[in-house]
């Protein structure tokens, strides 16, 4: 798999798979998009009430800009810093890329 860096706003991103990492302490994206920013909240409030145990994909409909997003949550894995999460979110995403043959990511 060959990767690239672009840089876009969240809101201007035209991807097959979008990541997103929560975090309960700490804010690490704003998201303008209405129906992006839905989603992320209702997926955050069920890290933070408990009731999602592991990472979440959500498809978007075929008009979406961001087809995929795919959430991880720091609070279930509470044994690394939000740092080394990142990186192993990072890892496990490229896998989630490779296994659902997704070839823009972000």
């Amino acid at each position: 798999m060959k990767l690239t860096l672009h840089k876009a706003p969240v809101d201007r991103l035209k991807v097959d798979l979008a990541i997103a990492v929560v975090d309960p302490d700490t804010t690490l994206y704003h998201v303008g998009e209405p129906e992006l920013r839905k989603v992320l909240d209702r997926i955050r409030k069920g890290f933070k009430d408990e009731r999602l145990k592991r990472e979440v994909l959500h498809s978007f409909g075929s008009n979406s800009s961001v087809k995929n997003l795919l959430v991880f949550s720091t609070s279930l894995s509470q044994s690394y810093n939000i740092w080394e999460n990142i990186k192993i979110f990072a890892a496990r995403s490229l896998g989630y890329a490779r296994d659902y043959g997704l070839k823009r990511i972000a």
